[in-house]
């Protein structure tokens, strides 16, 4: 769940837009401290995103805050300036994201999607089937939030690995999953070849081959070909002589 705190109608309009962009709807919002107070201690609250032009969110506020909330919870501060000033106000809450009002609305995802992936991880190292594959079939689910997410595998453009976390990748989005390539490149069958200790590709979408510079585009996407996985890659596909 994410709970915003504010009274401003068109920051929980722009909270709302993007929200259904990175597909994670469930929204709480409070328009008092003391309610966004009782929700935080009666839900679980993955994320917390506070409106610093909020009247009870001020300076002298802040200290309530720091009683009471869950350091390792995320926080997202919206902020009208961010100066030294205001930076010396809310460092000790540990922000985990900053957005300045009025913002487009991709810093908003951007911001989003960084903080709820980590919610999403932290869940993946405890669940052991983040990720349900379905031999024989044409989808998977993937967990995106509290739900899970039907991907067509024709959709799926290529997996890879980045900062010791692996991601699916369509053409709209990138999703967490922490299924490891080697299981994914020996579950997914031959529409998927292994051509980098990084990634894991979906032959079907693959536009073009480089040889000479040992890299494939899939969908615009240049993906490098590891000399290790170069010849098995070729022997998996079909190229016309």
């Amino acid at each position: 769940m994410v709970l915003l705190l504010t009274e401003d109608l068109g920051l929980e309009d722009y909270v709302r837009r993007a929200m259904v962009k990175v597909e994670f709807t469930n929204l709480m919002v409070a328009k008092q401290l003391s309610i966004a107070k009782h929700i935080l201690s009666e839900k679980k609250v993955n994320l917390i995103l506070l409106d610093y032009t909020h009247p009870e969110v001020s300076e002298g506020q802040l200290k309530s805050w720091k009683e009471f909330m869950d350091f390792s919870l995320k926080k997202i501060f919206f902020l009208e300036h961010y100066d030294q000033a205001t930076y010396d106000e809310i460092r000790d809450i540990k922000p985990s994201g900053i957005v300045k009002k009025g913002a487009p609305i991709l810093n908003l995802i951007q911001a989003l999607e960084i903080n709820l992936w980590q919610y999403n991880m932290a869940y993946f190292l405890a669940d052991e089937t983040p990720m349900v594959l379905q031999p024989g079939k044409d989808s998977l689910f993937v967990k995106v939030g509290e739900s899970y997410k039907m991907i067509r595998i024709k959709e799926i453009l290529y997996f890879f690995s980045k900062d010791k976390m692996n991601y699916l990748q369509t053409k709209e989005r990138k999703y967490p999953v922490s299924t490891q390539l080697k299981i994914l490149e020996k579950e997914l069958g031959r529409d998927f070849s292994r051509v980098h200790r990084s990634y894991v590709v979906n032959n079907n979408n693959i536009d073009y081959i480089d040889l000479k510079k040992n890299e494939i585009s899939v969908d615009r996407h240049i993906i490098p070909v590891g000399n290790t996985y170069k010849n098995a890659f070729l022997d998996s596909i079909y190229l016309a002589r």
